[in-house]
């Protein structure tokens, strides 16, 4: 398990996000049908849709602060995380592209912890639920680079400059408010 503490301003008492990441899992379904029934209070992502930590760390920070502006356009705060990892501002597509699917073998969960830090029971019912290899998040395997690039319409001569697919991804996912 991951934690990390998104400052939407900083010096606030923001909660902590906490991630865990499966490899080889075999019930991806029943996983995001308890995200979306509200048995499982928190994001489930493809983990081969996740260009790296950096790009989870910034979807997560960017939907802190969508929550605590009230600017929010997703139904709620993990809704939020897979609309940050997106260049657009479409939510099904959002959905479409980085949600974990019935057929997702590597699932990143994602949850904010409670006002007061406390995790609100997630990590034992992520534990009880998912039934797959916890793992480390650089840990979970290949990333699905191809569909990434497309997605993200990064060229081979844009990396060939010298920066990474996680770079080129980053800056689209930085200036989606600002085009």
């Amino acid at each position: 398990m991951a934690r990390v503490r998104y400052d939407a301003v900083p010096g606030d008492d923001a909660p902590e996000a906490r991630s865990w990441t499966f490899a080889s899992v075999t019930n991806a379904r029943a996983v995001v049908d308890a995200a979306r029934a509200g048995t499982l209070d928190a994001c489930v992502l493809d983990g081969r849709s996740v260009v790296g930590a950096r790009a989870l760390d910034m979807a997560c920070y960017r939907a802190r602060v969508a929550i605590d502006r009230g600017e929010g356009v997703a139904r709620g705060a993990h809704a939020e995380i897979i609309l940050g990892l997106s260049h657009s501002r479409n939510v099904g597509e959002a959905f479409r592209r980085f949600g974990g699917g019935e057929t997702s073998e590597t699932l990143v969960i994602v949850a904010f912890e409670d006002a007061n830090g406390g995790d609100r029971g997630i990590e034992a019912r992520v534990m009880e639920l998912v039934e797959g290899r916890l793992t480390s998040f650089d840990d979970r395997g290949a990333i699905d680079e191809a569909s990434i690039k497309t997605w993200f319409k990064i060229g081979d001569a844009e990396l060939a400059l010298g920066g990474s697919l996680e770079d080129a991804v980053l800056s689209r996912m930085a200036i989606r408010d600002v085009a």
